[in-house]
């Protein structure tokens, strides 16, 4: 696996270790329905709060809390497999997923902030919704 896991900026802001496992679990899978040799990119994982908007992504993005990460799928079938196994992983009330299209390629994300409290709430929104699926 390789590709953006912890902020690019240099911050210290680290991808939370739930995610990396999955992650590496992912790869695997992969690995073992698609081609041995493999390995996942990482488009964009943890972003300190700075670095996420000099991206343009959203003021509560679970990846500021270090707990997304958007995988780079190449084509439908590895795509498959990774929703799949994503869908397979969580509880279907926890799962929270979007997916675009970038140079071609699928972006695919996914996160843990279920959980979480919401950075910066909203009205009555305290924390990320969850079953949520988004398309970007």
């Amino acid at each position: 696996m390789h590709g953006k896991l912890n902020c690019p900026c240099g911050c210290g802001l680290l991808l939370d270790e739930g995610v990396v496992n999955i992650l590496y679990s992912l790869e695997r899978e992969i690995q073992a329905k698609y081609r041995k040799d493999f390995e996942l990119y990482i488009a964009s994982g943890a972003r300190c709060e700075a670095y996420n908007k000099l991206q343009g992504g959203e003021p509560n993005s679970a990846h500021t809390l270090g707990l997304a990460a958007d995988p780079l799928i190449e084509n439908s079938q590895i795509g498959a497999i990774a929703i799949k196994f994503i869908l397979n992983m969580f509880n279907p009330n926890k799962i929270r997923m979007g997916y675009g299209l970038k140079n071609g390629s699928i972006i695919f994300h996914f996160d843990l902030a279920y959980s979480a409290p919401l950075k910066y709430p909203k009205g009555d929104m305290k924390t990320y919704p969850a079953p949520c699926f988004w398309g970007y």
